[in-house]
């Protein structure tokens, strides 16, 4: 990822979700994000000076000085995915794309708390409770309350002020540029192969499990056929919703195919 270089050393992030399964789900999903970032954050020296987490869109203001900032990213969503997966049974959590600012200015930089503090989870209230005497885990406020004025209590009242002033309808139609995500190909190939799989099982009054029975195993083997005499999608496209290899199906598809062979000999 090419990360465009700050001269503050400010940058708003934006992740988005694969699917509309979204990153988050339950109160522990956001607290385990949360976890993953401090980890990375100490280790890296990145700080993190304010956060939005929503299901399907993550803003994330970070400061990073020590061009860290990719590999940040990287680790922290690679070890989400890796607790997400697992709880999920998915295959991907984040978009591929990955959506990276330079905050440049003091009017870059008011903008991007007026518009997080009213979405989603976000860091608000961790300013309101922001202690200088008790450095906050998560949050590195008191780089951004420095920014606000030299009076913390002042400060803390300033970004109370700035989180609930309207930001302008040309910031709104720029961030909701931001946060839209394209849907992937390999995401439309996938959907594809499930939509193809549902009209499947409904059409020969199975569920997905009783693929995996003895005596389903001639449909299974219709069903691999069909996607391929009906569709363009790959072996791997079909293993992906099949769980099973793309040499599995591979394997499967040739058996249809000596079956009905044989069929028609006899």
């Amino acid at each position: 990822m090419t990360i465009p270089k700050s001269s503050t050393g400010i940058y708003h992030i934006v992740l988005g979700s694969v699917s509309e399964i979204g990153i988050f789900n339950e109160r522990s999903d956001y607290k385990k994000f949360m976890e993953t970032m401090k980890l990375y954050k100490t280790s890296l020296k990145v700080k993190i000076l304010g956060y939005s987490l929503s299901p399907l869109v993550i803003h994330l203001v970070l400061h990073d000085k020590n061009d860290n900032l990719n590999e940040f990213i990287s680790r922290v969503q690679e070890t989400y995915s890796v607790y997400y997966q697992r709880k999920r049974f998915i295959n991907r959590v984040f978009h591929h794309s990955i959506k990276v600012k330079p905050i440049e200015s003091y009017e870059a930089f008011v903008n991007i708390y007026k518009y997080i503090h009213k979405v989603g989870e976000n860091s608000y209230k961790r300013f309101q409770i922001y202690d200088n005497q008790k450095k906050d885990e998560y949050l590195d406020g008191d780089y951004v309350l420095s920014a606000l004025g030299s009076n913390k209590v002042k400060a803390k009242q300033e970004m109370a002020d700035i989180s609930v002033q309207e930001y302008s309808e040309p910031y709104t139609i720029y961030m909701k540029e931001l946060e839209y995500f394209c849907e992937e190909k390999k995401s439309i190939r996938i959907r594809r192969a499930e939509e193809f799989l549902d009209q499947f099982l409904e059409k020969n009054s199975l569920s997905y499990s009783d693929l995996d029975k003895e005596e389903h195993f001639s449909k299974k083997l219709d069903l691999i056929k069909a996607y391929r005499d009906y569709t363009d999608l790959s072996y791997r496209d079909i293993g992906s919703i099949l769980d099973l290899s793309h040499t599995s199906i591979i394997r499967l598809w040739r058996k249809a195919h000596e079956r009905d062979i044989i069929n028609g000999l006899s």
